[in-house]
């Protein structure tokens, strides 16, 4: 069963981080492919995917036909390439800036193992219906409650909230604490269908293949609420595997002008290669 990585990329700022990550996990045999779903138009961008396609073999960009429009709405064309019967994949948005030591193993592991159900997320640092979880556990403080939603006013939309969040988690990346991350709450089954961002999952290639990977225009509602209400068959949160996911939209512009990205930066593993 090959083990494949999809990323809608890219921006470059990000990647760099996210590469790292990957190349330590390929060289322990965690992975086999990482395919770099091509969804933009800035050259630059472009520029780097095709380097580290020609520099490294088992790295692949996949490009569809696109019209001037290169956004959320174009990515979900591209499922339609990652539906083989004998791979399992994982999809990171390329602004994931952490994952731990074990991740793929333990993400692809429960997976295989968990055909039940649908998707499989990880335990992802900066997801408003997961941050819930982690301040309910009194992982992040706050002076604002995070609501159990997907576009909650403080876990989505408030940028300094997930400045809370993810300082609070690079603290006990120093201090060598994140342990607690992981125990905050056993594997959740997604209540009611409800919709969760979609910054980290995984899926079975042979369960995408019964409907050729035609995934609706707006993805993340189709595959988080859509199809798996249809197939009575619900997505489960995975506390084992932690990623961490840098911002939403609502929040780039104030994390952008703090120091976060680099402090992941610091504490980004290096392959020898």
């Amino acid at each position: 069963m090959r083990r494949i990585v999809v990323t809608p990329a890219g921006r470059q700022r990000y990647l760099e981080i996210l590469c790292e990550h990957l190349k330590c996990a390929f060289e322990k045999g965690s992975i086999d492919e990482w395919h770099l779903w091509l969804n933009t138009h800035n050259q630059n961008d472009i520029d780097y995917m095709v380097d580290l396609e020609r520099e490294y073999p088992w790295i692949h960009v996949i490009r569809i036909e696109q019209g001037p429009q290169c956004d959320n709405f174009t990515i979900c064309k591209f499922f339609q390439h990652e539906c083989d019967d004998d791979a399992v994949y994982i999809r990171l948005d390329d602004d994931i800036v952490f994952l731990d030591e074990h991740f793929f193993d333990t993400m692809f592991e429960y997976r295989l193992q968990n055909p039940q159900y649908f998707l499989v997320y990880a335990n992802i640092i900066n997801n408003a219906y997961i941050s819930y979880y982690h301040q309910q556990n009194n992982l992040v403080t706050y002076p604002h409650q995070c609501g159990k939603n997907c576009m909650d006013a403080v876990g989505w939309k408030d940028p300094h909230f997930a400045e809370a969040i993810h300082r609070a988690f690079l603290k006990d990346c120093r201090d060598g604490t994140i342990q607690k991350w992981y125990t905050s709450f056993d594997p959740i089954i997604v209540e009611e269908y409800a919709r969760v961002s979609i910054n980290v999952i995984s899926w079975l290639g042979s369960s995408f293949k019964k409907f050729n990977g035609r995934v609706g225009r707006d993805e993340e509602l189709w595959l988080s609420v859509t199809k798996p209400r249809l197939l009575k068959q619900p997505n489960v949160i995975l506390n084992t595997a932690i990623a961490c996911h840098f911002s939403l939209f609502t929040q780039r512009d104030h994390l952008d002008s703090t120091d976060i990205l680099s402090q992941y930066g610091s504490i980004v593993p290096h392959s020898t290669e």
